[in-house]
């Protein structure tokens, strides 16, 4: 005797999963005659679903797929990175084909409402496409890029759950929840990649929004070679190799290039800009920052460590150009990110491929020195990295450099620019030092603290590489030169802060902390003018000029007290420092052409000077 035949529902009931009595009371059935629709209740016919196998030379693990393509470089055929992938129909996909379902097969909440939408987003999609092709294997071995990154997206400690777990059962404990990038994309293009998971809606409006409208050529390649090789040596956060040959191949993610491309546009000429469609910087930098920050709010990067790095550089200098999201709140989530990350913890290390990692220390080391040098320039008001809660090893010379796997350079960092930034972090551990002895919940310094701090910057400053001695010459680069300015400036600047503070807060008194502080306060001023001599100043980083217009305003206060206390020979005092603002005032003038975050400061001073 047969088994009895299952009941058919509707169509209706059967699209919308629910039971119907289609076969108990006719149709209409309850549901569509209480819904009204009687007309559309029609009973589904019956079809018998066939499983077909796949075959077992296509159930491999992806280490196969990986293996076969490579034999097939090895043997000089071409090899397309979708030629051995499965299809939803179970037949490998022609070269160049999606290996994303069909429409047909995606959910109802991520489906086109009408046509026109439709066939706007697959004009976009393949306009984009055509710009953006997925190379071959062999171009990505040319670059380098097979190795995946691996990177801890949450880091755990031994109170999470996760690894108390692991201990009790003894497996190998995990340091966080590792991600691995997998170089072989399931998407057809970057567009689609960053697309994925919205609904209609909102693809139609990013679309709208043109944040997918980017050249691989022309003054968008120029800007990017312009930050590689002038903006990147200040804040060395991104790979350089892995951003060029995804740059080039059109794989870079969307958010991080236009955050490249908002540092870069001030170094570059008018005609660049205006070579891109845009009458001026800031009219480039915010529609960049628009794009990006929408790329943002809509979720579209999806990689943690791209959206570390992209937070990093749209908070790496003040800007106005969003009145709720400034530099503070790109700042901040960058910090919260690192954390999240744990880039504060050596333990991260057996997780990560030494290449990540080499990265990781970079960000980790620039956000601990640009959090100190925003306390002491007045930035911030407190820390957010405490010192004794992170144990990750300092940056030396041999472990700086990019991975060397990659056969094509792409602007290496020299020397000098390595060695700038490991003094750099060096020097922004002597400020942690000078913002502990003035916190709230510590007393006031000793003398002899202070004298520690005093010995401090001068082991420093003796200890000092020979290729950073401050006597510039023309033998050197412009960039190099620029480097060599920052840091000493810094330096000095730190003094100057750490000495006014000492006589402010009374902690010494007499003439030997003015006689240091007057001593700072020459030699940051000096160098400052050679370098304006030698007209590298374009080349220093904006954050230098938070600590320029606090070295003006020590300045100013020398002026109002010189004249008084010293009688004579303060007034010549005054009369040299009221020369040296004006050089001070022509600097941002000047600078606030390319950077307007440096208008305020030409304004201040342009009034006290009554010019």
């Amino acid at each position: 005797m047969s088994p009895p035949k299952k009941p058919r529902a509707c169509i209706p009931c059967q699209k919308r999963k629910v039971r119907c009595d289609a076969s108990q009371v006719g149709t209409p059935c309850s549901r569509c005659t209480h819904k009204a629709c009687e007309e559309a209740c029609v009973p589904s016919a019956r079809t018998r679903r066939r499983i077909e196998k796949t075959p077992r030379r296509q159930r491999g693990s992806m280490l196969d797929v990986f293996i076969t393509k490579f034999e097939a470089w090895a043997q000089g055929k071409p090899a397309s990175r979708f030629s051995e992938e499965p299809t939803a129909s179970g037949e490998p996909a022609a070269p160049g084909e999606s290996i994303v379902p069909e429409e047909s097969t995606t959910p109802s909440h991520l489906s086109i409402s009408s046509d026109e939408d439709e066939t706007s987003i697959r004009e976009d999609s393949e306009q984009l496409a055509s710009n953006n092709t997925i190379p071959s294997l062999s171009e990505d071995l040319a670059y380098g890029c097979l190795t995946p990154r691996r990177f801890v997206v949450e880091y755990y400690k031994e109170f999470n759950p996760c690894t108390m777990v692991a201990d009790s059962l003894d497996h190998p404990r995990r340091r966080g929840l590792v991600h691995t990038e997998d170089p072989l994309t399931t998407f057809r293009s970057l567009q689609q990649r960053e697309l994925s998971g919205l609904d209609s809606l909102d693809r139609s409006y990013l679309l709208q929004r043109r944040v997918h409208d980017i050249s691989l050529e022309g003054p968008w390649l120029r800007l990017v070679h312009f930050f590689l090789r002038d903006i990147s040596i200040h804040i060395p956060i991104i790979d350089s190799q892995r951003f060029m040959s995804d740059f080039k191949r059109g794989t870079c993610p969307s958010m991080l290039l236009y955050a490249v491309l908002i540092n870069a546009l001030p170094s570059v000429p008018d005609e660049h800009i205006q070579g891109m469609g845009y009458t001026s910087r800031l009219a480039a930098q915010t529609e960049f920052f628009t794009r990006a920050k929408i790329l943002y709010d809509f979720g579209c990067e999806k990689n943690e460590l791209n959206l570390l790095q992209s937070c990093i550089l749209l908070g790496s200098y003040p800007h106005s150009l969003d009145s709720d999201k400034g530099s503070r709140y790109w700042f901040n989530n960058a910090v919260r990110l690192a954390l999240q990350m744990g880039l504060h913890k050596s333990a991260t290390e057996r997780e990560i491929d030494s290449t990540t990692y080499t990265v990781c220390r970079r960000i980790w080391w620039f956000l601990k020195h640009r959090d100190v040098f925003s306390v002491i320039v007045g930035l911030e008001s407190t820390q957010k990295l405490i010192e004794e809660d992170a144990d990750t090893s300092a940056i030396t010379v041999g472990n700086y450099c990019d991975d060397a796997s990659y056969n094509t350079p792409f602007y290496i960092p020299n020397l000098i620019e390595r060695l700038y930034f490991i003094e750099l972090c060096k020097l922004s551990r002597i400020g942690s030092t000078f913002l502990h002895l003035f916190r709230p919940a510590h007393s006031l310094p000793t003398v002899e603290e202070a004298m520690q701090f005093h010995k401090a910057m001068e082991d420093w400053r003796s200890s000092l590489p020979l290729e950073l001695r401050p006597d510039l010459t023309n033998d050197l680069d412009s960039t190099s030169m620029s480097c060599i300015v920052v840091l000493h400036i810094t330096s000095f600047q730190v003094e100057v802060m750490f000495y006014r503070t000492i006589r402010t807060r009374k902690v010494v008194s007499g003439t030997d902390i003015d006689r240091v502080l007057d001593k700072a306060v020459m030699e940051a001023t000096s160098l400052f003018r050679k370098a304006v001599t030698l007209n590298i100043t374009k080349h220093i980083p904006p954050f230098l000029n938070e600590f320029l217009a606090q070295l003006a305003a020590v300045q100013i206060e020398t002026i109002q007290t010189s004249s008084i206390t010293h009688g004579s020979n303060g007034s010549a005092r005054a009369v040299s420092l009221h020369a040296d603002l004006y050089v001070f005032l022509a600097h941002f003038e000047e600078f606030e052409k390319r950077w307007p975050s440096a208008t305020k400061y030409s304004r201040l001073f342009r009034k006290c000077l009554k010019v």
